[in-house]
This record gives C-alpha cells, sequence and structure tokens, in this order.
C-alpha cells in the first residue's frame, strides 16, 4: 500500500492538513468536541476590538441621555400646559360662581379650589339648577386635567428611578423629598391655624390631614377670610407637592 500510494503522513504532516503549521495552530484552538467552533481570537484582536466596544458604549450612553433630555422637556412642556389649563378652569369657576350665586370672588374662589382637589368640605354648595350643573362640568373636566398631571409626575419620578438605578445612585432621594416636604408643610400649616386661633393643636392637625388627604369630613371648616386664604394656599401648595 505504502509503495502505491506513498506515505500520506509525510504529504498531511502531524496535524493531517499537509503540514500547514497556521492550520495546525488553528486545528490547536479548535475544541475537538465542536467541529463548527471558531478558532479562539488571538490577544491582538481582542485589543483593536476594545475601542470599538468602548467607543459604542459611550455612544449608547450618549443616545440615552439626550432620549432622556428629550422626554423630560416634553412632560414639562405638557406639566405647563395643564398647569395652565387648570388656572383658567378655577378662574372661570370662580367669575361663574360670583355672578350667579352672590358670592364674593374670595369665597368663589375657595369654592373652587375645594372643589377641584376633591376634599369637598360642604361649606359652599351650588344652590340654582345652572349652578349645579355647571359644578358637574367643572368637576368632571377639573378631574381629567388633574388626572394626566398626575400621570406626567408619575412618569417623572419613574425615569428619575430607573436612571438613578443606571447609575447606581440611590434612588431614595426622589421619593423621600416629597414625603419630607409634605410632612413640614402639613406642620406649619397645623402651626398658622393654632397661630390664627381656628383650632386647637389636636384639631388643627385634625383638619390639615383630612385636608391634605381629601377625606373633607366637613365637621371642622374656616370661618374667616384670612383663614380661608391660608387654606386656598395651603390647598394649591399640595397640589404641587
Amino acid at each position: 500500500i505504502n509503495a502505491e500510494y506513498g506515505d500520506h503522513t509525510e504529504l498531511m504532516g502531524s496535524g493531517g492538513r499537509g503540514g500547514d503549521p497556521d492550520a495546525d495552530a488553528d486545528d490547536q484552538d479548535r475544541n475537538p468536541l465542536d467541529p463548527d467552533q471558531e478558532a479562539t481570537p488571538d490577544l491582538e484582536d481582542d485589543a483593536a476590538t476594545a475601542p470599538l466596544i468602548q467607543d459604542h458604549d459611550v455612544w449608547a450612553i450618549q443616545n440615552l441621555t439626550k432620549s432622556n433630555a428629550k422626554r423630560t422637556d416634553v412632560l414639562l412642556t405638557w406639566a405647563m400646559v395643564l398647569l395652565l389649563l387648570m388656572s383658567v378652569h378655577i378662574l372661570v369657576c370662580m367669575v361663574v360662581m360670583s355672578e350667579a350665586e352672590g358670592w364674593d370672588p374670595a369665597t368663589s374662589l375657595y369654592f373652587a379650589l375645594v372643589t377641584i382637589t376633591t376634599v369637598g368640605y360642604g361649606q359652599f354648595v351650588p344652590t340654582m339648577t345652572g349652578t349645579k350643573l355647571y359644578t358637574t362640568f367643572f368637576v368632571l373636566l377639573g378631574l381629567a386635567i388633574s388626572g394626566v398631571f398626575v400621570a406626567i409626575i408619575q412618569m417623572k419620578i419613574l425615569d428619575s428611578l430607573v436612571m438613578r438605578e443606571n447609575a447606581q445612585v440611590s434612588k431614595w432621594r426622589v421619593l423621600a423629598v416629597p414625603t419630607g416636604l409634605t410632612a413640614v408643610w402639613l406642620g406649619a400649616y397645623m402651626g398658622v391655624t393654632v397661630a390664627m386661633g381656628d383650632f386647637d393643636a389636636v384639631d388643627a392637625w385634625y383638619f390639615s390631614v383630612i385636608s391634605f388627604t381629601t377625606v373633607g369630613y366637613g365637621d371642622k371648616l374656616l370661618h374667616g377670610n384670612d383663614s380661608r386664604l391660608v387654606g386656598m394656599v395651603f390647598l394649591l401648595s399640595l397640589i404641587h407637592i
């Protein structure tokens, strides 16, 4: 057989590929149990591709930052538009109730804020058929505007949480700041109502919490114009918080 075909080991070499040393090196890099596996890249190839991977990561981070900035701009724009619509909506209610019910502007504005925040003390209510129908329209449209506004705030908070998670920064600040501001403002409002002589300390805290949570039982009410003015500021600030 050797005389007829020759020594195949000399032709093929020890690697079985014609004695090609490069082919032998590739065969050594391959997994003998996986014939489809490609040869392991050289360290020089890894060094060459590393800058490309880093450039891709930088581009991805920059693109994500631009996308978040654009999203924030859109959310802020919508929030400003909704606040403007809500302001106009409340002012129109003030004018309508002043003209139809004969209330002074301060009382009408107080009624509008107590209604739109869904506190509903029941201290002032519409008494005419026309104003009752208008109040239903005022409430429904106001709740729709408020719902979209709250949804925008929630989206912004979620975006902040995701960005902090990606940056490996504490997420609790996003939630702790509004919570702390709310607690401080409730305490401040409690102190103001006590100082103005409306309630004692317990009733002032009770009234503040019941108002903030929009429960509004109506058993504790503000009777003076100055107290109502403070109450309007309190209700408006709670909307923003």
